[in-house]
């Protein structure tokens, strides 16, 4: 089973890095002055379109099951992993789905202003919700192949390392502001809870 490993492994590294260069500044302004208002729509129809075949890999190869988790913790996990999902895309919800998907960059006349800072909803708990239960929703599944645990656990990695990256981008663009929001709420695990609205 080491070869499922090196191609599921390799598949999400070669995923990671067209994903990573798409989302780099320098390629956002090279690309985005020959697309743009289309570019995050771009980088969107990419990012599904690669992964597509990265997930196919699971299916696709030589597998065995690790474990099943009998009823009635195996509806528990479901649940788990539903509302995960919907937890996943609440933050994007609250800081606007439409621009996220790259549909609010297409009905804009003039481009938006520099958009400020806002701490909301989830960010008020962890500074990735949707990264966070994106990882939940991976690893509560009730049913984990070896393949599986392969590929969550190279996406696990990938969202840890894509988190410090986005890091550094949004402390270059919001500065002491987000360097505040840093030292108060948890970057990917929400340990501190505290009351939201």
């Amino acid at each position: 089973m080491w070869w499922n490993a090196l191609v599921i492994w390799g598949a999400a590294i070669v995923y990671a890095l067209v994903h990573s260069v798409l989302a780099s500044n320098w390629v956002k302004e090279s690309l985005g002055g020959l697309l743009g208002r289309w570019y995050r729509l771009f980088f969107n129809a990419v990012a599904v379109i690669t992964l597509l075949p990265v997930l196919a890999l699971v299916p696709l190869l030589p597998d065995r099951v690790l474990y099943t988790v009998p009823p009635p913790w195996h509806w528990v996990l479901l649940f788990v992993e539903f509302s995960a999902v919907l937890l996943a895309a609440l933050p994007f919800i609250q800081t606007d789905i439409w621009h996220f998907l790259g549909l609010r960059q297409l009905m804009e006349v003039v481009p938006p202003a520099h958009t400020p800072f806002k701490e909301v909803g989830l960010y008020r708990q962890v500074r990735h919700p949707g990264y966070f239960f994106s990882i939940v929703f991976l690893w509560a599944s009730p049913l984990m192949t070896l393949n599986q645990a392969l590929l969550y656990a190279a996406f696990t990695l990938y969202l840890w390392v894509g988190a410090l990256f986005e890091e550094r981008k949004l402390v270059r663009e919001f500065g002491d502001v987000y360097r505040d929001y840093q030292r108060r709420v948890p970057m990917l695990i929400p340990w501190k809870l505290s009351l939201w609205i």
